[in-house]
């Protein structure tokens, strides 16, 4: 079982994106998660490459708004 617990700050509020990911949610500052099929590993891996287009994504909603 690997569980996160995820923060943001203003500038960034993709913790419930990044959360749901994962099968899980809550809100954009503040999330969580909890997987029972996959490892630790491959969870790091998945956050290493989601959290880039996710943060971009976030930016240019910002811009645009």
């Amino acid at each position: 079982k690997v569980t996160g617990k995820i923060r943001c700050s203003t500038d960034a509020p993709i913790a419930e994106q990044v959360a749901g990911y994962f099968g899980g949610g809550g809100h954009p500052y503040a999330a969580g998660f909890r997987t029972y099929d996959t490892s630790y590993d491959e969870v790091v891996r998945d956050l290493v490459q989601i959290i880039p287009k996710m943060l971009e994504e976030a930016n240019e909603e910002t811009t645009v708004n």
